[in-house]
């Protein structure tokens, strides 16, 4: 099973929910300190308009008195207002900057997370517990790439060293999957190292060191080496995935070689002469009596039905094709 070195930490996720609470707390008493201030100047208001009555009735230096008294208490109730709404700006400024910095929080980690996804469910696939048909590879299209996504491929020469890219729209990954499982590949396992997202607004993940391991049905292992990147849509699915392969190598498990080994025939040496020496004859007889080593034709080692690009000659037609 393929595991990424780079695990989702849960504890973002928490931290932005309790980060959300108090959003929420600070926004109650915010109405609440509102609503408050509101009566207690409409209290005011019904005050002043009483004293304005009962002003208007007496002396007229007294009623100018009270229309400077009223003016002076409209233009201090005003300047309050205007430092209560400066501090209720304030304040949502702060939580917005606090609700964006945590759903950061709640983000981070989690593009890194999709990429192990869609190497755990590739990894599970496999030739020797299920059939290779087309409807499945359509669902595990449709899961993981957007409906215009791709799939680049740098597949490096191994006689040349050079490298050549092909892509792959979402469309057709589907039957490239098929026939990378009918050409022999029994299983195929992606291993990310070091992977880590993109700056804020940049929904990618980059690994510097990636691996696409490869298990044929004859006991034989491939394994590209090189580096991966994915971009993500606003469904979080993969707009593109990239790999470009630095090199590729092909390894044979101990087990196999064993299995293949075959005993051969004694060695047969000639007699030996005459000798006074006993114990020299009896030596020469027991190395005879010895049975022979183990061995192996080179013709008969095993080997990955892959061309110099390290890819079946099927899956290589169908790049070609598919890159017309």
């Amino acid at each position: 099973m393929p595991h990424g070195m780079m695990r989702f930490n849960p504890q973002q996720a928490q931290q932005a929910m309790r980060l959300q609470q108090q959003q929420q707390q600070q926004q109650q008493q915010q109405q609440q300190q509102q609503q408050q201030q509101q009566q207690q100047q409409q209290q005011q208001q019904q005050q002043q308009q009483q004293q304005q009555q009962q002003q208007g009735q007496g002396h007229p230096h007294q009623q100018a008195q009270a229309h400077a008294a009223a003016a002076a208490a409209a233009a201090a109730a005003a300047q309050a207002q205007q430092a209560q709404q400066a501090q209720q700006a304030h304040q949502a400024a702060a939580a917005a900057a606090a609700q964006q910095q945590g759903a950061q929080a709640k983000m981070s980690g989690n593009f890194v997370l999709k990429v192990l996804q869609f190497a755990d469910h590739l990894g599970r696939f496999s030739t020797e517990e299920r059939i290779n048909d087309m409807s499945f590879w359509k669902s595990f299209v449709a899961q993981f790439f957007s409906e215009d996504g791709l799939f680049r491929q740098h597949v490096w020469d191994q006689e040349t060293r050079k490298t050549k890219q092909f892509e792959i729209c979402a469309a057709a990954l589907p039957r490239y999957f098929w026939t990378l499982f009918n050409s022999g590949v029994e299983n195929l396992q992606v291993q990310v190292e070091g992977a880590k997202e993109g700056q804020a607004g940049m929904h990618s993940v980059e690994c510097a060191k990636a691996r696409f391991v490869y298990w044929f049905k004859n006991g034989t292992q491939l394994i590209w080496t090189g580096k991966l990147k994915a971009v993500f849509g606003t469904l979080d699915k993969m707009d593109s995935l990239e790999f470009q392969t630095e090199n590729h190598k092909q390894y044979l498990p101990r087990a196999s070689l064993e299995r293949l080994f075959s005993v051969g025939s004694p060695n047969m040496s000639k007699s030996p002469r005459m000798s006074k020496n006993m114990k020299q004859n009896r030596q020469q007889k027991q190395m005879q009596q010895q049975p022979a080593e183990p061995t192996l034709a080179l013709s008969e080692l095993p080997e990955a039905p892959v061309n110099a690009f390290g890819v079946t000659n099927k899956v290589q037609w169908f790049l070609e094709v598919c890159n017309l």
